[in-house]
């Protein structure tokens, strides 16, 4: 069932929340609050037009209420007048299943995010249509005082979404160390979990779809958030279907994340679930994609600099003269990520598409 167009009143609701003219809004409050008759009978009930009445009133393209336009545009003192015009506000849903707190969180609105979870901390763990806790959204974006504040208030970090991802998932793909830093300290307990249901019988298709967060950092280079994993209690030798985490890493041509493995003594002879060591699984790969014309060849050069790294590894682990050369100092992810939110490119990438501004 469709939802009712706005009136004209309720569309210039919708655009003071957006632009955070907190004067016109409390107005508009007022004059809903006033307009009943002053009878005895109305004397004696609520003095707002009823419960849940802001719920009600919805964006029809988005199905936003005005604190969900509030909450994303950063607007504190609107929201806060909102919550106590209706405090159901807080739980009602959009299109997509998001309430308030998951725009807020998705923005990266501290103090709107601590308001709201002050003032429903349940909220923390409701989820959307893809199964998204405020906690995932502020993880993907990488706002680590969000993070801390959810956490704070309880937010259950071993929550997967559709993906089967956790907030630890998502960082550790994202490369958002400070993210990954404060998961892994508010909740040591994630370790034995990943594990644990990394090696838990397949759910779909015959196929496990959870990923260990060390083998998500290393498929992207993270070094930083493979580093804070590894002192987290993480295993650098943990076995997927996929391989050890330099199967992943070589695989998808990250040398530098190839290097740091090996450097922390990840064993170059470990075998995934086809029975393959890194090197076989690479050989495989690059003649497999030998006439693929989307390869281009900077990804064929870093799977071949990988080769050769691992091979000299295991020559200089058997006695002979190989040495690991080192390009980084420091070992850390120098890359530039740009922005810091992700967005879907293609179904192997990102859980979030953004959020439209209306």
């Amino acid at each position: 069932m469709g939802l009712k167009e706005p009136t004209a009143a309720q569309l210039e609701l919708f655009e003071s929340c957006k632009r955070g003219d907190t004067e016109r809004v409390r107005q508009w409050l007022s004059s809903k609050k006033n307009k009943r008759p002053r009878t005895p009978l109305n004397f004696l009930r609520p003095s707002t037009p009823g419960s849940s009445w802001i719920c009600s009133i919805r964006d029809p393209s988005s199905a936003y209420t005005p604190l969900h336009l509030s909450a994303l545009h950063g607007h504190s003192e609107i929201c806060r007048l909102l919550l106590d015009a209706d405090p159901h506000v807080t739980t009602a849903k959009d299109r997509r299943g998001c309430i308030p707190l998951h725009l807020a969180a998705w923005s990266g609105h501290t103090n709107i995010a601590k308001l709201l979870t002050d003032f429903e901390p349940e909220s923390v763990d409701v989820i959307n249509n893809v199964g998204e806790s405020s906690l995932h959204l502020a993880a993907q974006c990488g706002y680590v005082k969000v993070v801390g504040i959810l956490l704070d208030k309880h937010s259950d970090a071993r929550l997967r979404n559709v993906r089967f991802e956790t907030a630890l998932d998502i960082a550790a793909k994202y490369g958002h160390a400070p993210v990954v830093k404060i998961l892994v300290s508010y909740c040591p307990e994630l370790a034995l979990q990943s594990a644990a249901e990394c090696s838990s019988p397949p759910i779909i298709g015959g196929k496990n779809m959870v990923v260990y967060p060390m083998h998500l950092a290393a498929r992207n280079s993270h070094i930083l958030c493979m580093q804070l994993l590894r002192y987290a209690g993480f295993d650098i030798d943990f076995v997927t279907d996929e391989g050890s985490a330099l199967h992943a890493a070589a695989l998808h041509g990250q040398v530098e994340a190839v290097r740091f493995l090996l450097r922390e003594g990840i064993n170059a002879l470990i075998r995934d679930i086809k029975g393959r060591t890194v090197l076989e699984a690479l050989e495989e790969h690059e003649s497999d994609r030998a006439n693929d014309l989307t390869q281009v060849m900077s990804v064929r050069e870093e799977w071949r600099e990988c080769r050769i790294i691992i091979k000299e590894y295991l020559c200089s682990e058997s006695g002979g003269r190989g040495t690991l050369s080192s390009s980084s100092d420091s070992g850390f992810d120098r890359r530039e990520h740009g922005d810091r939110r992700h967005t879907i490119d293609g179904t192997d990438e990102g859980v979030w598409l953004p959020i439209p501004s209306t």
